[in-house]
């Protein structure tokens, strides 16, 4: 086994991720509860996974990742109306929210209500990072 993460390996990390103003918008640091995931599999955004290329356990790194490789750039054409009457009666509505649906494909689709309207509504399908350049504090507490 290498001591230095390459693709193939699972990895698991602790990190700390942050907007370009400093505010926190997630950590595991804070949880205690490191992440793992395979490197190279895809799962993690793509800069990570460059960035963890040759890390070894205990090792911190500080890096910066650009939008096009975190979440994607922010797509304004990635909007869609979903009919009210398709929703869960009682269903509690605001703008912000988070929804989980699956498209036609059966598929997994995440969105963000963006507006509401009397018969739809607006739903943004964007990652909610999309568009973001994000500071992230990363260090490897295990290697397999």
């Amino acid at each position: 086994m290498s001591n230095k993460v390459k693709n193939g390996h699972t990895v698991t990390l602790h990190y700390q991720g942050t907007f370009e103003d400093g505010k926190e918008f997630d950590s595991s640091f804070k949880t205690d509860k490191p992440v793992s995931f395979d490197v190279g599999s895809g799962t993690a955004i793509p800069g990570l996974e460059v960035a963890l290329q040759g890390m070894e356990i205990g090792e911190t790194k500080s890096v910066v990742l650009a939008p096009r490789v975190a979440y994607g750039e922010y797509i304004p054409g990635a909007m869609t109306e979903v009919p009210r009457a398709s929703l869960p009666e009682g269903f509690k509505l605001t703008e912000g929210l988070a929804l989980q649906a699956r498209n036609a494909e059966g598929q997994k689709v995440l969105g963000t209500v963006k507006m509401i309207k009397e018969e739809t509504i607006l739903v943004d399908l964007n990652h909610p990072l999309a568009g973001k350049t994000l500071h992230f504090k990363i260090e490897v507490v295990d290697i397999k």
